[in-house]
């Protein structure tokens, strides 16, 4: 009985301790991103972030779009596909849909990538007029086939075009 409750301690030690050093590891890497972040706010003139402006209204974003640099800190890339010989990539970026033209070198880093932030130079802004939004109900019979139901929404999105002027990943 008394190795049983001397292993339950050694492992009640060791893992609090793993927790402890994983913790340590989590504020190592928030840090270590923090410092970027704040490189970058200083070496562009950084006002505003992309991922924590709202306005009801496009006209209302032109404070924005008057900077010369913007941040996105959190995207996600939605396709990046090949048009007129140039490629562009689409990101989602909070409730922003943004389209970039891009090299092959920044495609090589978009996909091999996760985590990354960007600096950006948004020109045009314009809310998404609708949306549909989809959902399959399954029948109660084997008669009734199953159903599928369209909602057209007007949601509050946006879509912008501009220019990636650096892609930047926290982990160095």
């Amino acid at each position: 009985m008394k190795n049983i409750f001397m292993v339950l301690m050694a492992i009640a030690i060791y893992s609090c301790n793993n927790d402890s050093n994983n913790e340590k590891e989590i504020n190592a890497e928030k840090q270590v991103t923090e410092n970027i972040i704040e490189e970058l706010v200083s070496k562009y003139r950084i006002s505003y972030d992309w991922d924590t402006v709202r306005y009801p209204f496009s006209i209302d974003y032109k404070p924005v779009l008057n900077t010369q640099y913007q941040f996105i800190s959190y995207f996600r890339v939605i396709d990046i596909y090949e048009s007129d010989s140039s490629n562009t990539v689409c990101i989602k970026a909070s409730v922003f849909y943004f389209y970039f033209p891009v090299s092959r070198e920044q495609i090589n880093i978009l996909e091999s990538s996760k985590d990354l932030m960007m600096i950006v130079s948004i020109d045009k802004i314009k809310k998404i007029e609708f949306g549909v939004t989809g959902k399959i109900e399954d029948s109660d019979t084997e008669d009734d086939p199953a159903s599928v139901i369209l909602n057209i929404e007007t949601p509050r999105r946006y879509r912008g075009t501009g220019k990636i002027i650096e892609i930047v990943s926290p982990k160095k």
